[in-house]
């Protein structure tokens, strides 16, 4: 798995989190649903941190060559 579909697949999970939280909230089901928001929230930001990291990573190993 290269590095665009791993930071694709965290965004997707988060993406999958946001829409779990509108059925729970629906259901109100609450307590569930701002557990499936805060996991919308970690999927997103990890795959943005990840995404940086990558990047910052592929920079240095051209920096070496």
């Amino acid at each position: 798995m290269n590095k665009a579909q791993m930071v694709y697949k965290l965004k997707q999970l988060g993406h999958n989190q946001a829409k779990i939280a509108d059925i729970f909230i629906g259901n109100k089901e609450f307590h569930r649903a701002e557990i499936a928001k805060t996991k919308h929230i970690m999927y997103e930001n990890f795959a943005e941190l990840l995404e940086h990291w990558l990047e910052e990573e592929t920079a240095e190993i051209i920096e070496t060559i």
